[in-house]
């Protein structure tokens, strides 16, 4: 079975919120919806994260299909409400897991204490700045032209990655005085 992915730590924070259908989570992920921002997912897309997940042990059925169409509304279990709360508390590692990983703990990041979001973006900034030092030494030793310049690219990115993070501390800073 493949690793999980950040769509699906992110029905398990919809789930959380309140049981629902797979049509109803579907409609989280459209176009103008706010995790449609970060994700599109179609509706055989999430059908299938929930039957991982519910594999898993992660959700359940919350009881008997209903209604014209029989769908059945989904639950969140207590496996899968501690499998989201350690992704939402883990800070993402590299650009490429910044769109997705990233914006969706922020988006979650409400059921976090203000204490504990504080803790999340802190962890991310301290992930990156780390990431930042391993471009960069790796830039300063390659021998090679490209690989300089790709390990540079890496580093900027990263480093303007971090000072977005930055401005979005310092704004939940100022939001709590």
């Amino acid at each position: 079975m493949r690793p999980n992915t950040d769509a699906e730590y992110a029905v398990l924070g919809i789930l959380r919120q309140a049981s629902r259908h797979g049509y109803a989570i579907a409609r989280q992920f459209q176009p103008g919806a706010p995790l449609g921002h970060v994700w599109r997912l179609r509706r055989n897309e999430v059908y299938a994260i929930l039957a991982k997940l519910e594999s898993r042990g992660w959700v359940d059925k919350a009881g008997p299909a209903e209604g014209p169409r029989r769908r059945a509304a989904y639950r969140l279990t207590p496996q899968g409400e501690v499998a989201f709360q350690e992704w939402l508390r883990r800070p993402v590692q590299g650009l490429r897991d910044m769109r997705l990983g990233l914006l969706g703990r922020l988006y979650f990041a409400g059921a976090l204490s203000s204490d504990e979001g504080e803790r999340l973006l802190r962890a991310q900034a301290d992930a990156l700045a780390r990431r930042v030092t391993v471009w960069r030494t790796a830039q300063e030793q390659a021998r090679d032209p490209f690989a300089r310049s790709v390990y540079g690219f890496r580093a900027a990115m990263t480093e303007a990655a971090l000072r977005w993070l930055q401005s979005l501390e310092e704004e939940v800073r100022c939001a709590q005085l």
